[in-house]
């Protein structure tokens, strides 16, 4: 686990805005990694475990300038936003790139009109995780149809 820092030190961490299941991953693959981090979440109970957890957290709506402030987003690295809402994930971008034009910023999509949108919001990387499912399941199908039907012959 990387070690919790006061967040008045935090300086080139990545700030995950959002911890559902695809934040909570995200989380994960920056632990095995090594990779500071901080997480936004305005759900109080989840804010309480993830400082019980001892991972570095700010409690509110990422949506806010002060929020990001606080999670000092002008020192970070990268930014992450994982709603499951366009609208939030492209004001929380916009907002993070305001605070800080050298940030790496990823996002999730749930629809792909909105793509092109955040990229030019400031999004570096965009991600469907329906169609990146979609796509992982139906190769896995193939696959094991393939080995399945190469069995039969």
């Amino acid at each position: 686990m990387v070690p919790m820092k006061k967040n008045e030190s935090l300086e080139g961490h990545i700030v995950v805005c959002g911890y559902g299941k695809i934040g909570e991953k995200v989380c994960e693959v920056l632990e095995e990694h090594n990779k500071e981090y901080l997480v936004i979440d305005q759900n109080p109970s989840i804010a309480k475990l993830l400082m019980e957890m001892k991972v570095n957290v700010v409690g509110g709506d990422a949506t806010h300038s002060r929020v990001l402030k606080m999670a000092r987003i002008e020192k970070a690295r990268g930014l992450v936003t994982t709603f499951a809402n366009d609208t939030t994930n492209v004001y929380v971008i916009l907002t993070a790139r305001e605070l800080n034009q050298n940030l790496l910023i990823a996002s999730r999509a749930v629809s792909d009109e909105v793509v092109s949108k955040m990229h030019r919001a400031g999004a570096s990387i965009v991600v469907l995780p329906e169609v990146v499912g979609g796509m992982e399941l139906g190769r896995e199908i193939v696959k094991k149809k393939l080995k399945i039907g190469s069995l039969k012959v």
